[in-house]
């Protein structure tokens, strides 16, 4: 029987039972560490991915105010020039219509209607039935304006409005005048009625007689108005007084004692117009010295 020691086995040696499985296992626990951390690991990206499903990427906050907005007024300032340019050129115009307007020295009233001041659509009134329709047009034109309701638009355009309705009283006024000639120089036939009207025209002008709190006085004499733009209208008025006294010197009463009573009437309400400006014209000129 062989007594030969069994073969050793070294470490090295591949055949070498007490080596192999520890290998076996090793190589199995390292395969399964990788595993484990490549499933952590993997893992983990999932929850990552799945968390920014849910949540979402980090955006910008969106562009929304934290406090309410309000519109500026003067937000479209092209539209806010556009209404200060159109009232602008209203005014304009309406300072070239008043310097080129010629006045007529009288009206045609002869129209026969009912309404005695309607003017009749013939040369004679042609420039002024004209230059009224040239007014009421830039009114029409201003009030076509928006002022988006800033201050200053609407300011501007009720200082364009009153200087248009201005002009358009002067214009009314001087119709009444005209109006007022007009029936006296077709009334010579029927003398009563000539005092008449006169005499409705002497107290309305005295209603509108303009008292002005200051007035310029020559250097030249004691109260003696000087003849100024500051005084033009109120002198104007003492004109207006001279042209009644002429008109009453026109009328030919022929004796009858009934037309002369009617005839005097007349000329003490001229005569009161003439002494109420002038006794206005004194006050002022005595305030005026006391002041110095």
């Amino acid at each position: 029987m062989d007594q030969s020691p069994p073969p050793s086995y070294s470490s090295l040696s591949p055949k070498s039972p007490s080596t192999r499985a520890p290998s076996v296992i090793s190589a199995r626990s390292s395969s399964t560490r990788s595993n484990k951390s490549s499933t952590t690991s993997s893992s983990r990206v999932s929850l990552v991915s799945k968390v920014k499903g849910l949540v979402g990427h980090r955006r910008s906050p969106p562009d929304y105010p934290s406090d309410p907005v309000y519109p500026s007024l003067f937000g479209d300032t092209a539209d806010i020039r556009a209404s200060s340019a159109a009232m602008q050129d209203v005014l304009a115009d309406l300072m070239i219509s008043v310097k080129n307007f010629q006045c007529p020295s009288e009206l045609d009233f002869s129209a026969g209607t009912e309404n005695p001041m309607l003017l009749v659509n013939n040369q004679t009134n042609e420039s002024f039935i004209g230059q009224l329709c040239n007014l009421n047009g830039l009114r029409l034109q201003l009030s076509s304006v928006r002022t988006y309701g800033v201050v200053e638009l609407i300011d501007m355009k009720e200082r364009v409005q009153m200087s248009i309705d201005r002009v358009l009283q002067k214009m009314q006024e001087r119709k009444l005048e005209l109006h007022e000639q007009y029936m006296i120089s077709h009334m010579h036939d029927d003398t009563a009625t000539v005092l008449e009207t006169l005499h409705t025209s002497v107290r309305a002008s005295a209603k509108r007689f303009w008292y002005p709190d200051e007035l310029e006085f020559s250097h030249e004499a004691k109260n003696r108005l000087a003849e100024t733009g500051k005084n033009r209208r109120f002198i104007a008025q003492f004109d207006r007084i001279n042209e009644f006294k002429a008109e009453l010197n026109k009328v030919d009463v022929r004796g009858d004692p009934e037309l002369e009573t009617q005839q005097k009437v007349v000329s003490i309400a001229i005569g009161e117009c003439y002494q109420s400006l002038k006794a206005h014209q004194r006050k002022v000129y005595d305030n005026l010295k006391v002041s110095v």
